[in-house]
């Protein structure tokens, strides 16, 4: 059987759709009602590899198999990514994130989304001291 574009379309759909990063033929058949076989057959054009390997991950050709059909890939939100709007103190912040039973260890390294949320704190306790 020759893979058309059409299960090429079914195919990029349900990965699109997919909220795991892991997307193996098994459980994209499941949520298309696709052999796992004809959707490792059909995905076999930009790997060879997949027919041979079950547990091998599908999102990895999401690329493409987007410059197959053609696809504008999904843009990002302009808010994604960035840190929320700080709703807690820094003090609150400090004991969260900085503290192991209650005392302040020094070996925390913080993420740098960490860090822009305790500097964004810091300038928002500033201004109510100003105020």
């Amino acid at each position: 059987m020759k893979a058309n574009k059409a299960l090429y379309k079914k195919i990029y759909a349900g990965l699109t759709d997919s909220v795991f990063k892991y997307v193996t033929a098994e459980n994209l058949s499941e949520s298309l009602g696709i052999y796992p076989e004809i959707i490792a057959m059909a995905m076999a054009k930009f790997d060879p590899l997949i027919r041979m390997d079950t547990e091998a991950n599908l999102m990895k050709l999401l690329p493409e198999l987007e410059l197959y059909l053609n696809v504008n890939p999904k843009k990002k939100d302009k808010n994604e990514g960035k840190p929320a709007k700080p709703q807690l103190s820094f003090s609150d912040f400090v004991y969260e994130k900085m503290t192991v039973g209650g005392i302040v260890d020094k070996a925390i390294v913080l993420s740098e989304d960490d860090l822009m949320l305790a500097i964004n704190l810091i300038h928002e306790e500033l201004n109510r001291r100003k105020k």
